[in-house]
């Protein structure tokens, strides 16, 4: 026999033995890993959270993976290499639930996470309760927390009348939707949602009316044609209560804000109590202009609220408890009279 040829052999297959340990060595078992979200909804049942992103982070905190949940809330890491890892499980909106660390030894792993509060966003269409049409961009809507009226988003429709709301809100909490709170152009109006109005984790929309504001101008002219800077209004609601007093300015003109389809008696005088008085009822639905046409008082003195030819035709107007109406010749007729008996008495006397 050649010992050294002995020798060699001998220790190629103990190289060889020794690389296949090596190799046995370095050859990780492996194992699926399963980690299942679910939310608490408004009913307090758990219900299985699609979209959410799951991280698998190793010992050393590095991210080795990410996936997102199914529609059965489940994420799954195929093949995992054995260790020790945690999970990071983050929602739509940014909201994260850490999973403790688990081992991983060759076999399937299952995790479990739950976000005890679910939570959902708004999108509220609001439409113009005299058009039925989008009422268009830069209109105020605020959502606010039921209990407290506290402010937690604001924001403005776009050109098609929409607000969102999209941060993700609790989804056990009342809300209001106010919209227009400081505009002059629509009333302030608002509208409350509860729980049961939306599913958490999904877009909620919610369709909203703002009654539109509109303008009533007063104009006040005196017996002679002139502005008259002395002229006031009060405004009576429906149910004969007085709502409040406008005031003219120096050029004999007022303004009353009033809301779509509001019912409104409008009487005027001035400050003096030098010319009658008159009342009109008036339906606001457009701005409207009214003319108050001062007559000094008497007998047979007539002033009277009318509406501008300019405005809407559709105007609802109807003469108020005043009694007085606009056109009226009486005043002509009786000073003509007057005229032509004394013109007579002149005569006879003549004669």
């Amino acid at each position: 026999m050649n010992v050294n040829k002995f020798k060699s052999g001998f220790l190629a297959l103990l190289l060889l033995v020794s690389v296949a340990f090596v190799g046995v060595g370095n050859v990780a078992a492996a194992g699926d890993v399963t980690v299942n979200v679910t939310y608490t909804d408004s009913t307090g049942s758990n219900v299985a959270l699609q979209g959410a992103t799951v991280e698998l982070i190793d010992s050393s905190g590095n991210v080795v993976n990410t996936a997102q949940t199914n529609s059965s809330g489940a994420a799954v890491f195929s093949s995992v290499t054995d260790g020790t890892y945690t999970a990071e499980v983050t929602d739509q909106y940014g909201n994260t639930n850490s999973i403790a660390s688990f081992s991983v030894s060759g076999t399937a792993v299952s995790q479990s996470t739950n976000f005890s509060t679910g939570y959902t966003d708004f999108e509220v269409d609001v439409t113009d309760s005299q058009s039925t049409e989008f009422v268009g961009e830069g209109v105020t809507v605020e959502l606010q927390n039921a209990s407290d009226a506290t402010v937690v988003e604001s924001t403005t429709t776009t050109k098609d009348g929409v607000a969102v709301f999209d941060a993700g809100y609790d989804s056990s909490v009342a809300y209001d939707v106010v919209v227009a709170p400081d505009s002059s152009d629509y009333e302030n109006t608002t509208t409350s949602l509860t729980s049961s109005d939306y599913t958490a984790y999904d877009t909620t929309f919610t369709a909203v009316s703002a009654n539109p504001i509109y303008t009533v101008t007063f104009d006040f002219v005196d017996p002679q044609g002139e502005v008259a800077d002395r002229g006031l209004i009060d405004h009576y609601d429906s149910s004969d209560t007085l709502v409040d007093t406008y005031y003219s300015n120096s050029e004999g003109t007022a303004t009353v804000d009033l809301v779509y389809n509001t019912e409104a008696t409008f009487e005027a005088s001035d400050e003096a109590g030098n010319y009658e008085t008159a009342s009109k009822t008036v339906t606001v639905d457009s701005d409207k202009t009214v003319t108050v046409n001062f007559e000094t008082p008497s007998s047979d003195a007539v002033t009277s609220l009318q509406v501008s030819e300019t405005t809407d035709s559709s105007d609802s107007t109807s003469g108020g408890g005043g009694g007085f109406s606009g056109g009226d010749s009486t005043p002509i007729i009786v000073v003509g009279v007057l005229v032509v008996l004394a013109f007579l008495g002149f005569v006879a006397t003549r004669e």
